[in-house]
């Protein structure tokens, strides 16, 4: 419960923020778009470009280690997902069996403190939650 609780949390922080930086996002100067034009249509650019695709420098042999390891991690954690999700599934048929005892924890409690008691219990567990 706790993982979906901060899954749900994750969400409800990350949309807004990546809503907003697209809303927000500047447009570039023309100047540096004509700029970046020219360095694009230039030959030395475009064959360095080419030969920089034809053969990879050595360092992106660990960037590839690291998308590896992201993936392996990703897979990991909605392993993990699924395995809770299926842990909450197989619960739900226990759950009137769980909402009898809560009625009967009530009821109990309502015969022993009284209305007003419980209310102000409930009411302070609210505040501090």
């Amino acid at each position: 419960m706790r993982k979906l609780v901060l899954a749900i949390a994750a969400v409800l922080i990350v949309a807004p923020c990546a809503l907003s930086a697209d809303a927000q996002s500047p447009q570039p100067n023309p100047e540096k778009l004509r700029a970046l034009n020219d360095l694009i249509r230039d030959p030395t650019i475009q064959a360095w470009l080419k030969a920089q695709a034809e053969n990879p420098p050595a360092g992106n042999d660990r960037a590839t280690a690291g998308e590896a390891s992201g993936q392996e991690r990703m897979a990991a954690e909605l392993d993990t997902t699924r395995a809770f999700l299926h842990d909450l599934v197989a619960a739900v048929p226990t759950l009137p069996t769980e909402f009898g005892r809560v009625s009967t924890t009530f009821a109990n409690d309502f015969r022993e403190r009284g209305l007003l008691s419980l209310l102000l219990l409930l009411a302070g567990f609210g505040v501090i939650g």
